[in-house]
């Protein structure tokens, strides 16, 4: 009987160790600070990711675009269009003819959005906020509406893409194409006088906000 107690207090005083040494922690209780849920990391690398989109997105639509429609002078039949848009590195202007004649034809923005009367160049001078002389885009001394040339093929079809790195589309600023023209001319423009000596006007578009 004595041994029998012995033996019964000695298995309590192990159980009374085990327990000080392993505490029973409930599972709701536990806290792994070292591992995360996988799923919750996910998710908040898509919101990481959807917050970046975001704000590229926004970046983007701050940037302006503007639209033009060629219409021709009396005897010719070039149709076209031209997009304009703001981008980090200037404005970005897409043109694109067709039925146009056939050759290198100055192409430049000028000061006024009146395309009533093309032969009459109802539309005004090349634009330019300063005092700078005619020039081709490649040059140093330039106007700011001097887009050089499009050149036109057999078919009648011509293409251009060209940035200008001041000019803008902002309502009232002074270097924005907004509400200006777009003209093209008969001949190729060369740089030199006044209007690149690239001939008469043979159609002209108005450039308004998308």
């Amino acid at each position: 009987m004595r041994t029998q107690h012995l033996i019964t207090l000695a298995l309590l005083g192990v159980g009374a160790l085990a327990c000080e040494r392993d505490p029973i922690i409930p599972a709701e209780h536990v806290e792994d600070p070292v591992t995360l849920d996988p799923s919750q990391s996910a998710r908040e690398s898509s919101l990481a990711a959807a917050g970046d989109t975001k704000a590229a997105t926004k970046s983007l639509n701050d940037h302006r675009e503007a639209e033009a429609d060629f219409q021709s002078a009396e005897g010719v039949q070039l149709k076209g269009e031209a997009e304009l848009k703001e981008t980090d590195a200037g404005l970005l202007i897409k043109v694109e003819v067709k039925s146009a004649p056939v050759g290198l034809k100055g192409i430049h923005v000028h000061e006024k959005g009146d395309c009533s009367d093309i032969r009459g160049k109802s539309m005004g001078g090349h634009f330019t906020p300063g005092t700078e002389a005619h020039g081709l885009p490649e040059g140093q001394t330039k106007h700011l509406g001097d887009l050089g040339n499009i050149k036109i093929d057999a078919d009648g079809n011509g293409k251009l893409k060209i940035v200008v790195a001041e000019a803008n589309l902002k309502p009232g600023d002074a270097y924005s194409f907004l509400g200006k023209a777009m003209v093209i001319h008969t001949a190729e423009d060369v740089g030199t006088g006044d209007s690149g000596e690239s001939g008469d006007p043979i159609a002209c578009a108005l450039i308004e906000k998308d």
